[in-house]
């Protein structure tokens, strides 16, 4: 079960535009606040839940929201603006209660993700932090039956995780658990006659406990793409895949594929040896639009955030963004699609606040494929967007 694609379902395109016409926001900048709120909100319920005091206080939050809020009827859909207040209402001292004196910070960097105001950016994290309370609410909400949910559901939100929201987060090792656990048997041993035997399963149990943490904080780090070793930059090995973790000059945390577009910018970008010329692209990995349309997809904005976050910490740099599609269709409309599809990208961080003397976009619709046409992945290979550094 994956909590975070369980409350994008709840907050469907209707519900979207509806919010975003009570925050008096665009609905596009809506949707990326929503998608940057819910990994937020989630990752906060899992930082409070890696000790047994946070798990109790969670606990308490839902058994409160039962009470207080009719959590357990709550309505999944939103029909009148005073559902939206009722979300937002409910949903803030959750927020406050998850971040304490972070919660500006959190507020001020989503405002910035979505080119949003910050009281609408508050108001998504309200809304965000109503609906997995809802959701979670639905579980087993005692602490053991949290701290599994909690568990499963990291993958989900390091996944979703905004570039420049990872340092809200450490998840670090649950504490607290394996000496509660294992003062029971110690007090069982005592009182049985085949002691020897408890004492033997007791320290079993305290390898097996302690295999297991350290197994967990391990999968964490790896996921996160944290070293232990406390520098700027650092590869960790997931499974077949290589995690990149970047600090920037900013500040701001990235985490990339080494084969991504970020760390191959970034590369060169640094590599005083590589020269800016003509014929070096990166294509994006991610980005998508809409069906035969120039709108990008709002779920997938995630590589552009990363590229502002690289055009901040190196001010010097310039890019030109490339568009490409595939041999479908008239070569007119091919090369009219990827220009506009080009354009929205530049478009898209100018609003974040690159400005437009560093940037520059064309479409060159059908022309330099980097794939065959003759077959569906080729096709989708040429269907693309690139960006080439003109000044470093």
């Amino acid at each position: 079960m994956d909590l975070i694609q369980l409350a994008q379902a709840h907050l469907n395109p209707s519900t979207v535009d509806k919010i975003s016409d009570y925050l008096n926001e665009s609905t596009p900048h809506t949707a990326v606040g929503l998608n940057a709120a819910l990994p937020a909100i989630l990752g906060g319920f899992i930082e409070k839940a890696t000790t047994p005091q946070g798990l109790s206080l969670i606990s308490d939050v839902l058994q409160k929201e039962r009470i207080d809020s009719g959590l357990s009827e709550w309505s999944t859909s939103i029909k009148t603006v005073l559902d939206i207040q009722k979300l937002i209402s409910r949903g803030s001292p959750i927020v406050e209660t998850l971040f304490n004196g972070q919660t500006g910070n959190l507020i001020n960097r989503i405002a910035s993700i979505a080119d949003i105001s910050h009281t609408s950016s508050s108001s998504l994290l309200s809304i965000a932090a109503s609906v997995l309370t809802y959701l979670i609410g639905k579980e087993d909400s005692t602490p053991s039956g949290l701290f599994r949910l909690f568990t499963n559901q990291k993958e989900s939100v390091l996944a979703a995780l905004p570039a420049g929201l990872t340092h809200f987060f450490t998840f670090s090792q649950p504490t607290g658990f394996v000496t509660e656990k294992a003062q029971t048997p110690v007090a069982e041993a005592s009182k049985s006659s085949n002691s020897w035997l408890l004492w033997l399963l007791l320290l079993l149990a305290i390898i097996a406990g302690i295999y297991f943490f350290k197994s967990c904080t391990t999968e964490t780090e790896k996921e996160a793409g944290i070293s232990k070793e406390t520098q700027p930059e650092s590869v960790t090995t997931l499974d077949t895949m290589v995690i990149v973790h970047k600090k920037l000059s900013t500040g701001v945390d990235l985490s990339f594929g080494e084969a991504s577009i970020e760390n191959q910018l970034i590369q060169f970008i640094e590599d005083e040896a590589l020269k800016v010329d003509k014929t070096t692209w990166f294509n994006f990995r991610k980005l998508t639009f809409k069906s035969g349309s120039n709108e990008i997809d709002s779920t997938s904005m995630e590589e552009v955030r990363n590229i502002y976050e690289i055009m901040q910490a190196y001010p010097e740099v310039h890019l030109k963004i490339g568009g490409y599609t595939d041999n479908t269709g008239s070569a007119e409309t091919n090369l009219k699609l990827s220009q506009e599809r080009a354009r929205n990208v530049q478009i898209a961080l100018e609003k974040m606040g690159i400005s437009s003397s560093r940037l520059d976009a064309e479409g060159y619709g059908q022309e330099h494929p980097i794939a065959s046409n003759e077959t569906q992945e080729g096709r989708d290979q040429n269907r693309r967007i690139a960006v080439r550094v003109t000044r470093k």
